[in-house]
């Protein structure tokens, strides 16, 4: 017989015989007929598909069909290696798990099933497991992450220990047969080749389900740490994964596919009750509202019930505005518009995504914004970007004061200083008379120093590039950013946005590239909660804000200076305080005229002085430009006698004075905003348990009803199984971190 019919026989054989074609013996089962080949015709094996050999000697490459052939072939060819056979019997799978963890854990080793369980004839079931480092590595064709540095985890080869469990259950009764070879052969057991167990990781994700960021949770572990526990070589990656896994920090992720996952959001959110949605335009869509936005653009703008009661309250003074990059992987802008709240700290009052930042998108916001909300600020703080003022003067109409952030204006003069001026000393000479110019608050000395730094950098080969780019671009336009101009403005910088879209991105995401828009949309809305609970706290408790910290530092400082310092030119009115310039290396003082202005009852005070914000002026910086109750204005405090102009607590009023502040008024706004930030909070909670059990039922009744229905389809359905698996992994964390 040759090759060809010995194969058609054995393999394509349509009768229900195997029948052997070496000696004619007959086999019920076609397994049987292979183990009888193997045995007696050995030269004759290759016949029978030589792919099935996968376990292969980890000394010799010696290729076998069953385990137990391997474990003979080592008895025979390699004597040297003595393999440790024993038998166990456990009469719950609890039992066995636990035992099968103590000799993981004692011989560092982890077992791992290749296939699923075997439902024998005897109706036991059969479950094998195999030394995790068996086996070959083989990537996917499509496999775009290279391999660890470590190399794979599979040795190539067949590691001879291995765990078979038969699984019998009689009456309620359980009993589990184990057999199980200890030895391990072709590596080493390392313990930095081992997975976490599935202890060791539900553990973990509870701790992280509770928020436990995970820098905390990795300082725990090195505090534990112990050179033969996989747990304590635990990483950031890891814990990646195992969010991954158990879907923590998975509640924004309403769809595989983001920008459906986003839609569903969206579409949620326009059903609430107080829509906080101010413009959604998904890409191939247009807005009839609003012709220049294109079909290719996208758009998504948000401002809830308290941040519209925020504006209200606050809009009328300051608003800041800027946009941020890294918030997705579409190269989405995040732009943030913020207000001042009563302790003069940000805080965000509307967020949008947009593919661009043009004049036109910004247009849209604000218009949008303008329907629930027409607000007249006296300050409008902003980097260079002319299409934010343009936009937002187009729907408001102009304000009284447009500022330019000094740290971009500084920064753009730092980068055309060094694009123009080659020479070291030569810059830093422009950049000294640039500060000086900007820091200049008397109106006339900056007009005189203006004309001749000028003059002096036209005047010069090496610096006349950058003498006509200040003229052309600053010098039209210097009450946007000069200190001159900006005297009692309450404000400097856009640090405030910058602060704000740092926490988004570096505290509340972990300094990660967030890649999808769904989770990004999430961190904001969960950081704007955030916020309003800070602002919750500060109302109830008068939280320690930074303004209130650099006004103690003030009050300290004050009483450095020496009791000669101040002069009172006008009794309980006016004062001279002399002091050196902050931040420089000069040892003359400077003078600083003190002024009493009006009484106030206002939350910027200092306690041990019993002033408040408003009640005194200075000529300073710290003052004037950065709104800060100086080391001057202290002092004044600290050596004069001032205590009788401290007026019991009561209403002050004053209708030419914008900075005064009515108690009454106060009180009233402060109800008002309280009211709106509690009703946010707790718009999406449910605190009775019977409440949540009843909606919870109703959820999974309408769940098990669409499940049901003829029309759905199977991927639908892998969507349900993939969300109910999510579901109990999360479960598990949280009862396992109950316990």
């Amino acid at each position: 017989m040759n090759d060809l019919e010995t194969h058609m026989q054995l393999l394509h054989n349509s009768t229900s015989e195997n029948k052997c074609p070496h000696c004619q013996f007959v086999f019920k089962a076609r397994k049987n007929l292979y183990e009888h080949v193997r045995n007696f015709h050995p030269s004759n094996q290759g016949e029978y598909k030589d792919n099935k050999q996968t376990l292969v000697c980890s000394i010799c490459n010696q290729k076998f069909f069953y385990m137990r052939d391997l474990h003979s072939h080592f008895k025979s060819h390699h004597p040297d290696i003595t393999l440790s056979f024993q038998e166990n019997i456990f009469h719950s799978v609890e039992d066995f798990e636990l035992w099968k963890a103590e000799i993981e854990r004692e011989t560092q080793s982890h077992f791992s099933k290749k296939s699923g369980d075997q439902q024998l004839v005897d109706g036991r079931i059969c479950m094998r497991f195999y030394c995790h480092r068996s086996g070959v590595f083989e990537p996917k064709k499509d496999r775009m992450r290279r391999v660890k540095n470590i190399g794979s985890q599979k040795i190539g080869k067949t590691c001879p220990a291995y765990i078979t469990a038969y699984k019998k259950t009689v009456l309620d009764v359980t009993e589990i047969q184990v057999h199980y070879q200890s030895v391990h052969v072709g590596h080493k057991c390392e313990v930095a080749r081992l997975p976490l167990s599935q202890n060791e990781k539900v553990e973990l994700a509870g701790h992280m389900n509770l928020g436990v960021p995970k820098s905390h949770v990795l300082n725990s572990l090195r505090k534990t740490y112990s050179p033969t526990k996989r747990l304590s070589l635990t990483h950031r990656k890891d814990l990646h994964n195992i969010c991954r896994d158990y879907k923590i920090n998975e509640d924004d992720v309403f769809h595989q596919n983001d920008a459906m996952s986003v839609d569903i959001r969206v579409r949620q959110m326009l059903k609430e009750d107080e829509n906080s949605i101010l413009v959604y335009k998904p890409v191939d869509e247009s807005l009839a509202e609003y012709p220049l936005i294109k079909k290719e653009d996208f758009l998504l703008a948000i401002m809830n019930h308290a941040q519209l009661k925020l504006l209200q309250l606050y809009g009328g003074n300051i608003i800041m505005i800027d946009s941020t990059h890294g918030t997705n992987q579409y190269g989405y802008q995040l732009t943030t518009l913020m207000v001042n709240d009563a302790n003069h700290e940000g805080f965000p009052v509307a967020i949008m995504y947009s593919s661009k930042t043009t004049a036109e998108t910004f247009y849209v916001f604000f218009m949008q914004i303008k329907k629930r909300c027409n607000f007249k600020p006296l300050v409008f703080m902003s980097d260079d970007d002319p299409a934010f003022y343009n936009a937002f003067a187009n729907v408001f109409g102009e304000v009284e004061t447009r500022l330019l952030c000094s740290w971009h204006v500084i920064r753009a003069w730092n980068m055309n200083l060094n694009a123009k001026i080659q020479n070291k000393e030569e810059r830093n000479v422009v950049k000294n008379n640039l500060m000086t110019i900007l820091q200049e608050t008397d109106l006339e000395t900056f007009t005189q120093h203006c004309k001749v730094f000028i003059e002096n950098l036209i005047a010069f080969e090496k610096t006349q590039a950058f003498g006509e780019y200040f003229q052309n671009y600053y010098m039209n336009r210097v009450e946007q950013w000069a200190y001159c101009y900006r005297v009692g403005s309450q404000i400097n910088t856009n640090m405030k946005v910058e602060r704000w879209h740092r926490e988004i991105k570096y505290e509340e995401a972990d300094g990660k590239v967030i890649k999808r828009l769904d989770k990004s949309l999430g961190i904001v809305l969960k950081t704007i909660a955030k916020k309003l609970i800070g602002r919750i706290i500060s109302l109830e408790r008068s939280k320690l804000t930074s303004r209130l910290s650099e006004i103690r530092k003030r009050h300290d400082a004050a009483k450095t200076l020496s009791e000669k310092s101040g002069i009172e030119m006008e009794p309980k009115k006016a004062w001279i305080v002399f002091s050196s310039k902050a931040n420089t290396s000069k040892s003359y003082l400077e003078p600083y005229n003190v002024t009493y202005e009006k009484e106030c009852s206002c939350e910027i005070r200092c306690n041990d002085c019993n002033i408040c914000i408003h009640k005194f002026s200075c000529t300073c910086h710290d003052y004037s430009i950065r709104f800060v109750i100086c080391k001057h204005i202290h002092f004044v405090v600290q050596h004069f006698n001032c205590h009788d102009l401290n007026k019991q607590p009561g209403s002050f009023t004053n209708s030419n004075d914008d900075l005064t502040i009515d108690i009454d008024e106060e009180d009233i706004n402060h109800n008002e905003e309280h009211a709106a930030i509690s009703g946010e909070l707790k718009k999406n909670v449910i605190s009775d348990l019977d409440q949540k059990k009843a909606l919870t039922f109703s959820k999974l009744q309408s769940l098990l009803s669409r499940c049901q229905s003829p029309e759905i389809t199977a991927e639908e359905l892998d969507t349900v199984i993939t969300g109910i698996n999510a579901i109990n992994c999360r479960l598990d964390a949280v009862s396992a971190n109950r316990r």
